[in-house]
C-alpha cells in the first residue's frame, strides 16, 4: 500500500508511522458516546494526552476534552483500521479570522534518538493527540511556534472563543477568600466552562514547572487537622498536561494524593495564594462578560532542553 505523504510539512530528522511504533495503534482509546451526556464521562479522554513539552496548547486541548461538541469539531473521528487506513489524517482549526479550516497530514511523527516519539507520547497505542499536535504545528508553521505562545491563542483556535480571565490585575479580580473562590470555580464547573489556571511557583520561577494546570473539579473531603480533629477541607482537583506531577513540584506545591495520570489535590487556601490567573472558555451560547487582564498576555515559556532545536518547519506555500 502507497501511504501518504505531506510535502508540505516534510519532518527533517527521523520519523516513524503509528504502526511502526505500535503493533495496533488506535486513533481514540476511551470511546465517548454523543448520547451521554455527562461531561465527567467525557472529561476522561484527558488523561490520553501526554508530552514532553507542555505549552498552553496541550493545556487548551486538555481542557476541552471536556466538551465532547467542541471537541469533535476539532478532532473528527478517523481510525487505523486496515480498510479506512491511508497515512492520512485531518483536523480543524479557526483562524485569527474565525474561519475554519482544514489541516491535513500523514502520520509520520518526528522520534528521538531513542526511536520514541520526540514530542507528544501516544497513551494505551491512541494517537489522536500525537496527530492533533503534528496538524496545529502544521497550522502554526513549526513545532517550535506551539511550545511557547498565548493561551489565547490556543483556545481562539480550538474554539473561536477568547479565553476570559480572573486576576488580580484586571478589573475582575480573583476571590479574596477561599470559600469565594470555591464557589467561583463551583460555578463554572457546573456551567461546563472549560477552566484552566497558572500558578505561581513557590520557588518564584513558573518557567520551572511548566505553571498551566488544567482545573478538573473541586470537592470536598475529610482531613485531620493540625489538633487532630477530623474537619471538611475544600480542595481544588488539578492536571497537570504533561501527564505527570513530580514528587519534588507535588512537595513544593502542596498537591497531595497525585495519580499516575498526573492528576492532584490542592486545598483551596493554597490554591487561592499560589493563584495567579484563571481562564475560562464558555462554549454555550452565552458569555461571561469578563474583562482579560495583563498576564492574559504573558507567554508559556518551557524549560530549556538540552535536546537538538526544533527542525520540523512547514514548507513555505
Amino acid at each position: 500500500m502507497n501511504l501518504y505523504v505531506d510535502h508540505d510539512f516534510p519532518i527533517a530528522g527521523n520519523s516513524k508511522r503509528p504502526h511502526e511504533l505500535v503493533p495496533f495503534p488506535k486513533f481514540f482509546g476511551i470511546q465517548c458516546s454523543p448520547y451521554i451526556q455527562d461531561w465527567k464521562l467525557h472529561f476522561e479522554r484527558r488523561k490520553e494526552l501526554k508530552s514532553h513539552h507542555a505549552g498552553f496548547f496541550l493545556v487548551a486541548v486538555s481542557s476541552l476534552t471536556k466538551d465532547l461538541t467542541s471537541f469533535h469539531n476539532v478532532v473528527p473521528e478517523q481510525s487505523f483500521e486496515q480498510n479506512n487506513y491511508t497515512g492520512k489524517f485531518y483536523f480543524n482549526f479557526f483562524k485569527s479570522d474565525g474561519q475554519q479550516i482544514r489541516v491535513v497530514i500523514d502520520d509520520r511523527l518526528p522520534i528521538n534518538s531513542e526511536g520514541s516519539l520526540y514530542y507528544a507520547q501516544s497513551v494505551e497505542s491512541a494517537f489522536w493527540y500525537p496527530l492533533l499536535e503534528k496538524a496545529y504545528a502544521k497550522f502554526r508553521g513549526s513545532y517550535e511556534f506551539i511550545e511557547y505562545g498565548l493561551p489565547m491563542e490556543s483556545f481562539f483556535h480550538l474554539t473561536k472563543r477568547k479565553p476570559e480571565f480572573f486576576d488580580n490585575g484586571s478589573t475582575t479580580p480573583l476571590p479574596s477568600t477561599s470559600s469565594g473562590m470555591y464557589s467561583k470555580l463551583q460555578k463554572l464547573i457546573s456551567d461546563k466552562c472549560l477552566v484552566t489556571c497558572k500558578l505561581h511557583d513557590p520557588q518564584g520561577n513558573n518557567q520551572q514547572y511548566g505553571s498551566a494546570f488544567v482545573i478538573v473539579d473541586v470537592m470536598e473531603k475529610r482531613r485531620i487537622s493540625n489538633d487532630g480533629l477530623v474537619e471538611p477541607r475544600n480542595f481544588v482537583k488539578l492536571r497537570h498536561p504533561s501527564g505527570r506531577i513530580k514528587e519534588d513540584l507535588a512537595n513544593a506545591m502542596g498537591i497531595s494524593d497525585v495519580g499516575i495520570s498526573g492528576e492532584g489535590l490542592m486545598d483551596v487556601e493554597k490554591f487561592l495564594n499560589q493563584m495567579q490567573c484563571v481562564y475560562t472558555v464558555d462554549t454555550s451560547m452565552h458569555t461571561l462578560g469578563l474583562t482579560s487582564g495583563l498576564d492574559a498576555f504573558l507567554p508559556f515559556i518551557p524549560v530549556k532542553q538540552s535536546s537538538p532545536a526544533n527542525r520540523h518547519r512547514c514548507r513555505k506555500m
